[in-house]
């Protein structure tokens, strides 16, 4: 009775003890794989896409993005130096004449309706092709194409290798709207203002909006940008060792935050902006009666906040502001406070591309 493996299960079997085996020997370090120069062909009577496109590019730009375990490490060759390997033995002669362990190679075809790609996955140590990599698509699908294949080559080393589990990341929310809520506390400052009031308390709220959370990551910490207009009011009084007035203070605000979400539902949020600042000052003089006097000023400020995520749709936390308005005499501020938010849900693109 022959053997029941398929040549094609065999080949699988060989291709991951191949791997698997040099793993072991190499203590478990990323797996550092070049990918070759592919051939690229164009059946199309038209210009082509390809003419427009770099498949070897942004392959290695996929497999990189795609790769959050920090598994592998890819590296592209340079065409002009090392061309385009064709068969096994161009492959096999150019990992021993660079010194290169794993080399992926093969060739991406632009036909008349279709997209046609293979992948091979060379291992030098064992002189054998350990995987085969396919993929094929409509030739207005050429990203959809590429991706896949991509995701067909990572899970190859993530699921079958058994590198890391794969994780794909979850695609960006987009378009987020959102109410902040900052009730708190404000402590005037300057030469002047800082020696005769006292704050009594501060609401601020507005909208912003964040484009694509998260926007970048620093290390495994998604950040995203939030920017917007907000309107707060501060009201102060006088010190008891001057005569009584009301300081009525609004400030129109043009922040830009960045928001660190990090682990259990804590983010943190830094930032600043611009603002124009309009006091109004009410007071009843003891011998001269009511007086009411009017001033504007442009400004900044500088935030930071810590916050907690209670549902999908609240965040609470503590907030800290330095505001600074440039009157005659600077004016600097002191803001401590609650910090509140409201998030609506992020729009989402209909069947049309349209927000809905």
């Amino acid at each position: 009775m022959g053997d029941p493996l398929t040549p094609l299960l065999c080949h699988r079997l060989r291709g991951f003890c191949c791997i698997a085996l040099l793993l072991v020997a190499g203590n478990l370090e990323a797996l550092e794989i070049h990918v070759a120069p592919l051939v690229v062909e164009s059946l199309n009577a038209g210009p082509g896409l390809l003419k427009q496109k770099n498949p070897c590019k942004d392959l290695v730009r996929l497999l990189h993005d795609g790769d959050h375990q920090g598994a592998v490490s890819v590296t592209l060759l340079p065409e002009m130096k090392y061309g385009a390997p064709r068969s096994f033995l161009e492959a096999a002669e150019l990992c021993e004449t660079v010194g290169i362990d794993y080399l992926l190679y093969g060739y991406i075809r632009e036909e008349e309706y279709s997209w046609d790609c293979e992948i091979k996955l060379y291992v030098r140590e064992m002189n054998t092709v350990a995987e085969l990599f396919f993929c094929r698509d409509a030739t207005d699908h050429y990203d959809r194409m590429l991706d896949e294949l991509s995701r067909k080559i990572l899970d190859y080393f993530y699921s079958d290798v058994g590198l890391a589990p794969y994780t794909p990341a979850p695609e960006p929310d987009r378009k987020i709207f959102s109410i902040p809520i900052h009730p708190g506390y404000w402590s005037p400052g300057g030469e002047e203002l800082g020696k005769v009031s006292i704050g009594i308390g501060r609401i601020e709220s507005g909208v912003l909006f964040v484009p694509v959370s998260p926007l970048w990551y620093h290390g495994d910490v998604p950040w995203e940008l939030q920017t917007g207009v907000t309107l707060s009011y501060s009201l102060a009084t006088n010190d008891k060792e001057y005569e009584s007035f009301l300081l009525h203070s609004m400030r129109i605000n043009l922040p830009l935050l960045a928001a660190a979400e990090l682990r259990n539902g804590q983010s943190i949020v830094l930032g600043g902006g611009v603002s124009m600042q309009f006091d109004i000052l009410n007071q009843d003089r003891q011998y001269y009666g009511s007086y009411s006097a009017f001033s504007a000023a442009p400004g900044v400020f500088v935030e930071a906040a810590y916050r907690y995520r209670l549902n999908d749709s609240w965040k609470l936390g503590l907030r800290t502001a330095l505001e600074l308005a440039f009157f005659s005499v600077l004016q600097s501020n002191v803001v401590t406070g609650v910090y509140g938010l409201y998030e609506f849900a992020p729009l989402e693109p209909s069947i049309d591309g349209r927000n809905q």
